[in-house]
């Protein structure tokens, strides 16, 4: 008993190791559906699919064709902005949500100076969310304001006042459930991350800036839906446009059991065979 034992605590030791080191990442940085895109634009769920593929995850984009506007998931190349003013900045211009901030104050690019990125919108809590395929778990993600939210953030709008110190722009990534219920969509959150940042007082994230999830409570989820907290509200909810680019998902195959198991299988059968002899 003691040899059996002791073999499967070598096994069970040699598939932790055994994992830890082979385990292949996939990154998800939106090149692939980016191939398809005009110069300068955006896809926006304009053909009513419902959403798109990159890579393993499914995003879920809602486009309203009466108001020319859309929320959940979209992906961008886009770098100019419609003219509006001395600022170069048009309100309500909606194809200006999809431009990623830079440094300079400029539009920005993909993360490493990539073509393409992603864009998550919502009015509501886990409006914009994203399905994680089988066989993944989620290891870390770039984000950045887009180009709109940094200009609003920075000087406000009709609704937003510029932001000050002491106010706050935060990201929550939540894991959680989708049910339909008598034709009505319910979402449970199972658990939430941190809070992440992107604005503190007048320091606004203009760059790319990697999120770490390893270790965090939605690091396992199938799927993720994105919560906006700003301390900018108003009477119908936040005055801060609750967008952020994303780019670069990395993701992390998770190790198939079934290969544990036959080598328990095959050590406990050796184990049996020398007792015996």
């Amino acid at each position: 008993m003691k040899m059996i034992y002791r073999l499967l605590v070598a096994a069970v030791c040699a598939f932790c190791v055994s994992a830890g080191s082979s385990a292949q990442t996939t990154v998800v940085d939106f090149e692939d559906v980016g191939a398809s895109l005009a110069g300068d634009s955006a896809y926006r769920g304009e053909d009513l699919a419902g959403g798109y593929t990159s890579g393993p995850i499914d995003f879920t984009t809602n486009y309203n064709s009466m108001f020319d506007s859309w929320n959940g998931a979209a992906y961008s190349n886009r770098s100019s902005w419609a003219l509006g003013g001395a600022s170069g900045f048009e309100e309500f211009q909606f194809g200006n949500d999809t431009v990623a901030a830079s440094p300079t104050g400029g539009s920005g690019s993909g993360f490493n100076g990539s073509d393409t990125w992603g864009v998550l919108f919502g009015f509501t809590p886990n409006e914009a969310r994203f399905e994680i395929g089988a066989g993944f778990r989620l290891e870390s993600l770039q984000i950045n304001n887009t180009r709109t939210t940094a200009h609003i953030l920075e000087n406000g709008n009709s609704q937003a006042t510029p932001f000050a110190d002491g106010d706050s722009f935060e990201v929550i990534f939540n894991s959680i459930r989708v049910d339909v219920v008598n034709g009505v969509e319910e979402v449970t959150v199972l658990a939430s991350s941190n809070p992440f940042n992107l604005a503190n007082g007048t320091s606004i994230v203009r760059d790319w800036t990697q999120v770490d999830l390893v270790g965090s409570s939605v690091e396992n989820a199938s799927m993720i839906g994105l919560e906006f907290r700003s301390t900018d509200v108003g009477m119908f909810g936040i005055n801060t446009p609750t967008y952020v680019a994303v780019d670069n998902i990395t993701l992390v195959a998770v190790p198939e059991p079934n290969s544990f198991f036959v080598l328990l299988f095959g050590l406990v059968t050796v184990a049996r065979k020398r007792k015996r002899g």
